[in-house]
């Protein structure tokens, strides 16, 4: 299990010195998904995608897109509950939740988990791990989700992105019907063209820590098939 926050917590100094992991959390989002994948697949890049297990039931057929052009998919959680997440009990329920999900509509079962709104503490990980998850938070966050942020403003935050860091984006908020990440959007392609020009390349958050994606049983199986509590 391998929980982090800044990337010198990566064990085995796994840090790439040429790569960067883009991630989307709260989707999937008919609103802002289908422009971001357009995006990512212009300049071939692979991001995670941390998905909330209610908004994959309400649009499946988004979700195995963004699984089907060669993204990772990660847990989000079900709900979305975040400070009631940080009862042990509730985080790994929710998981399992949005695990089941998961399997029923694409056939996987991620390994990586994010807590929503990364709010987390040691016993929630604890217990995690125990089930078998691997805890990722991120190392850079320009605050897209803030709606007093200017796109000036995430843009100079994006310009901060080094080798070896987690992104966070959102192509959601929370469980919001149509959120606005219109300045998502519209900072994304400069960052994609900023970071080839330095030449980092995109890579999913598996490839950045060199473990596997999802658990090594696919498809619709029993929730505590994995010998879960």
């Amino acid at each position: 299990m391998s929980a982090f926050v800044r990337p010198s917590a990566f064990p085995g100094g796994l840090l790439p010195k040429d790569a960067v992991a883009l991630t989307f959390d709260d989707g999937p989002c008919p609103t802002a998904t289908p422009e971001i994948l357009a995006l990512l697949r212009d300049h071939a890049a692979v991001a995670t995608f941390f998905m909330i297990g209610e908004r994959v039931r309400r649009d499946p057929e988004l979700a195995r897109r963004v699984y089907q052009e060669g993204h990772q998919i990660a847990n989000h959680s079900d709900r979305h509950l975040a400070f009631r997440s940080l009862a042990p009990s509730v985080c790994v329920n929710e998981a399992k939740k949005a695990e089941r999900t998961f399997r029923s509509v694409l056939g996987v079962a991620p390994r990586f988990y994010r807590p929503p709104k990364g709010i987390f503490n040691r016993r929630a990980v604890r217990t995690l791990g125990r089930a078998g998850y691997s805890v990722v938070t991120w190392s850079r966050m320009p605050g897209d989700y803030f709606w007093w942020h200017s796109k000036a403003w995430i843009s100079r935050r994006l310009t901060r992105v080094r080798p070896g860091d987690v992104v966070v984006l959102h192509d959601g908020l929370g469980l919001r019907p149509g959120p606005d990440r219109t300045r998502t959007l519209s900072v994304l392609p400069g960052f994609l063209r900023e970071m080839g020009r330095r030449g980092i390349r995109f890579v999913s958050i598996a490839d950045l820590l060199g473990s596997p994606a999802y658990f090594p049983e696919a498809g619709p199986v029993s929730p505590d098939s994995r010998g879960h509590v």
